[in-house]
């Protein structure tokens, strides 16, 4: 029964933050989960603006990390310009931005509700992805670690 929760948060995390930045992709996760949130009078910038310049890495980071389940290849590539690009089978499936913040990388999505995903930095240089936060309540997960080819 565990693997197949599991399964269902990664495919549920998948959907939700792996479309691309500027897709209109109707979303099936607001759906399940609606906005509970109050429009503000002063609302945030969007992630993707031009104006933001992402803090560079503490540590040597960027590069290709993998997690292969079920016949399935995820591909998480770290840029050095804060972007993260999301592939199934050498297929791109979406972007993202990431930052660091006490030794864990956070990523955050902007597809119309935000999630963080937050990965701890193995002492081999893996990933693994610990926890998961919408809404600003954070939700540790079962580890998920993300192997370093690149």
């Amino acid at each position: 029964m565990g693997t197949k929760l599991q399964l269902l948060v990664l495919t549920i995390v998948l959907l939700n933050g792996c479309t691309m930045i500027k897709d209109n992709v109707i979303n099936p996760i607001k759906a399940i989960f609606p906005s509970r949130t109050v429009a503000s009078p002063n609302p945030t910038p969007p992630v993707n603006a031009v104006s933001e310049t992402p803090e560079p890495p503490k540590k040597e980071v960027s590069g290709v990390y993998e997690h292969q389940r079920i016949g399935v290849i995820y591909r998480r590539v770290l840029l050095e310009n804060g972007i993260l690009e999301y592939y199934l089978n050498d297929t791109k499936a979406g972007e993202s931005r990431w930052s660091e913040k006490d030794d864990e990388l956070i990523i955050t999505t902007a597809d119309g509700v935000t999630v963080t995903e937050y990965l701890e930095f193995e002492p081999n240089g893996d990933l693994s992805w610990i926890a998961i936060a919408r809404n600003g309540t954070r939700h540790e997960i079962e580890k998920l670690t993300f192997k370093k080819v690149k």
